[in-house]
């Protein structure tokens, strides 16, 4: 993704898919996409109990995005894309 991103400046890059916790929705961001989409987990949650329970994944997933932004020593999602200290291979 960092290759793709570097050669394509002029362009926004957004990720769609394989985004089940909030520490993918961290990576994607930390690799400079300009948004996340966490469509699958969203209606998941709506055909097991309906709106409360997407507000329960949305909240779940927004309560690990967190945790992980502080474990990484992020304090907003502005820092997280200045943090160079991981590497995904």
């Amino acid at each position: 993704m960092d290759a793709i991103i570097g050669e394509l400046h002029q362009i926004d890059v957004y990720v769609d898919g394989g985004v089940r916790r909030g520490t993918d929705i961290l990576k994607a961001v930390a690799l400079g996409t300009k948004a996340v989409f966490i469509g699958r987990s969203v209606l998941w949650g709506l055909a097991v109990d309906g709106m409360q329970d997407v507000r329960n994944v949305l909240d779940i997933l927004k309560k690990e995005f967190l945790l992980a932004m502080m474990l990484c020593g992020c304090q907003n999602d502005g820092n997280i894309r200045k943090k160079q200290s991981c590497s995904y291979e």
